[in-house]
């Protein structure tokens, strides 16, 4: 596996705050490597994590987008809302 820079962005505030937890996409971009050339397109891939109504699990999100880095894919990392909030 060969080391590969990552930029990470978090964007947030999606919802107004009223005390519920905010959504929030976290980004894993690969930098441009000569073996990947300017204008070559990279796959990506939406991780949703699960974990019920409840939580979403943690070993669901970053564990399996660095995974995805790691074989070349820019990878997001969608957190939502889950209870008590509804819909």
């Amino acid at each position: 596996m060969r080391n590969q820079i990552i930029d990470i962005w978090e964007n947030c505030n999606y919802a107004p705050d009223n005390g519920d937890i905010q959504p929030s996409l976290t980004t894993y971009l690969l930098d441009y490597r000569p073996e990947m050339p300017i204008g070559k397109k990279r796959p990506a891939v939406l991780i949703c994590p699960g974990g019920g109504y409840s939580m979403t699990s943690n070993r669901e999100a970053e564990p399996v987008a660095m995974q995805f880095a790691a074989a070349g894919f820019h990878t997001f990392v969608l957190r939502y809302r889950v209870a008590p909030s509804k819909h």
